[in-house]
Parts: structure tokens; sequence; C-alpha cells
């Protein structure tokens, strides 16, 4: 027996075909954009530009967008076995003055001062 108060225009559930939220984000997220770059013309995904924007904002000090990165690296990327490097191509000090630079660099980060 159909409850009295159900709402006919609510019968039945979702209309066939109708697509739920999830569907619809990803179909948002793979959407691609043409982006015009160093006279490259690219076509990223929604999610590549936000990913840019994100690391734009991170290099330039914002605290937030570094903490963003970071929960998707933790959640998204692989977990490597052993360490990484850097190659440093043309650095003109030696390698202590490189390693008091970064230093500095990121204890400017934290601060939150330029």
């Amino acid at each position: 027996m159909r409850a009295r108060n159900a709402d006919p225009a609510r019968r039945g559930g979702r209309p066939k075909g109708a697509e739920n939220g999830k569907t619809i984000l990803q179909r948002i997220a793979q959407e691609r954009h043409p982006v015009v770059e160093a006279d490259r013309r690219l076509r990223p995904t929604t999610v590549d530009l936000l990913l840019r924007i994100l690391m734009r904002n991170a290099m330039s000090g914002d605290l937030a967008a570094v903490r963003l990165l970071d929960q998707f690296r933790e959640r998204y990327q692989p977990v490597s076995d052993g360490g990484g490097y850097l190659v440093m191509h043309g650095y003109p000090g030696t390698k202590e003055e490189w390693l008091a630079d970064v230093k500095a660099y990121q204890d400017k980060l934290w601060r939150g001062t330029d």
C-alpha cells in the first residue's frame, strides 16, 4: 500500500538517465578548457587548472594552498619506497649556501613575511 502523503511528482525515485552528484562532479572535473601558455595551445582539465592555481599560490607563499597540495598529494600520489633528490642546475653558490637559502626561504614561508 502506498503512503497517503507521498508527493505524486516524486513517485518512482530519480528519473531514468538522471545523474547523481558524484557523476556530475566527475564530468566537471574532466572538462577540458582551451588555454594559451607560452604561445602553446593547451586543453587542460578543470582539475589540472585548479592544481596549477594551487601550485602558483603555494609558490607565492600562500600556506593554505601549501596545505591543500599536501593533502592532495597524500591522498592521490603513490608512496615511494625511497627518498627522492633534487637536481639543481647552475646554482651559483656552494651546497651549504644553497641549503642556507632554502632554510631562510622556508622560515620566511612559515612566518608569513616577505
